[in-house]
């Protein structure tokens, strides 16, 4: 099974002071940091530590070195994907729309594109292009 690690503590409370709530978190950070992703982490005590731990587990912050850039495999470019959409495709994902579902914020429903796809399908592929 591996290393288990317990972490029991409760955060302070909202009218703790903010050092002391920032200190708390800090000290936190620093050990959660330092136990191994691949090991076991059960956190008790107060429900808001698990707030706070998978918020930062998966905030967007997080930074890459260049040396494990470099280390990672380059994939070909699949050129196909900077290619114009085909009026074909652009007919199939208008069949495709859900119908009796509220519209967008431009107003325009899946049942107007659906029935007023004869005439619009050339001018609405154009404009896609021009995106």
């Amino acid at each position: 099974m591996g290393s288990v690690h317990l972490v029991s503590a409760y955060t302070p409370t909202l009218s703790s002071p903010t050092e002391i709530k920032d200190r708390f978190y800090e000290e936190l950070d620093t050990a959660l940091r330092n136990i191994p992703k691949h090991e076991h982490l059960y956190l008790l005590g107060d429900p808001n530590l698990l707030t706070y731990y998978y918020s930062e587990l998966y905030t967007n912050d997080r930074t890459v070195s260049q040396t494990a850039l470099g280390h990672a495999e380059q994939l070909p470019t699949m050129e196909e994907l900077n290619a114009e959409p085909a009026i074909k495709e652009l007919s199939k994902g208008i069949n495709n729309l859900a119908s009796g579902k509220a519209p967008g914020t431009d107003g325009i429903t899946a049942e107007i594109l659906k029935c007023g796809k004869p005439v619009l399908l050339q001018e609405l592929h154009e404009l896609l292009c021009l995106c």
